[in-house]
């Protein structure tokens, strides 16, 4: 399979922002190699996970009475891909689901550029589903929420382009 790469943008709860960069994706014997090529990030570890929907616009909390108090940023890319509805974090090399990927390594200078393997996906498993950029690491447990403590999406991708 040919790599793709994914254009990444930032987002807030008010929307998609500027390209900050993008992620190139490439099948390997076991697993899928994610290139980072990522600027304008906070230093440090950041969730990294394969969202179920292809869209990176954000979603309103139902029920609310101030319009911006409860939109999730990228909300409308779903929670994280589960397919085998595990129902909970394991990390990458775990068997909880299959949208933890490694934490996104950023440097001092707001770059990401250390690659990112994930063992158990194929690049096939990305067609019609984001990429999300968290704004904390990840944990890895379910705890102290479902995204594992990685807090609100930073940055997105999605692709949508078609394998065949």
């Amino acid at each position: 399979m040919e790599p793709i790469s994914i254009r990444m943008e930032a987002v807030t709860t008010e929307g998609v922002g500027e390209v900050i960069g993008t992620i190139r994706a490439r099948q390997l014997v076991h697993g899928v190699l994610f290139e980072p090529a990522l600027k304008g990030l906070e230093p440090g570890l950041h969730g990294f996970h394969i969202h179920e929907n292809a869209s990176c616009n954000p979603d309103p909390t139902e029920g609310e009475t101030s319009p911006l108090a409860n939109v999730t940023p990228a909300g409308q890319a779903g929670d994280h891909w589960d397919p085998g509805l595990k129902g909970h974090h394991a990390g990458p090399w775990g068997r909880g689901h299959l949208g933890d990927l490694p934490n996104l390594y950023v440097d001092s200078d707001g770059v990401a550029t250390l690659p990112v393997y994930a063992p158990r996906i194929s690049l096939s498993n990305l067609e019609r589903r984001a990429l999300i950029v968290h704004g904390e690491a990840d944990n890895y447990q379910s705890e102290p929420d479902s995204k594992g403590g990685s807090g609100p999406a930073v940055a997105c991708g999605a692709w949508r382009g078609d394998m065949n």
